[in-house]
């Protein structure tokens, strides 16, 4: 069971909320890579593509 559970947690990776146009998103740290984010003093980011 072990290993199972730690299989599966490695696919679940970190959503972070992430603002774009007009609604959150959650977006996976990995894919974040491919995208511009900008992050602003309150600490809200925001995708740029």
């Amino acid at each position: 069971m072990k290993l199972l559970r730690r299989l599966f947690n490695k696919k679940h990776e970190n959503l972070i909320d992430v603002w774009h146009g007009n609604q959150w998103l959650k977006v996976k740290e990995s894919k974040l890579k491919k995208y511009k984010v900008v992050s602003d003093r309150e600490g809200k980011k925001y995708l740029i593509k």
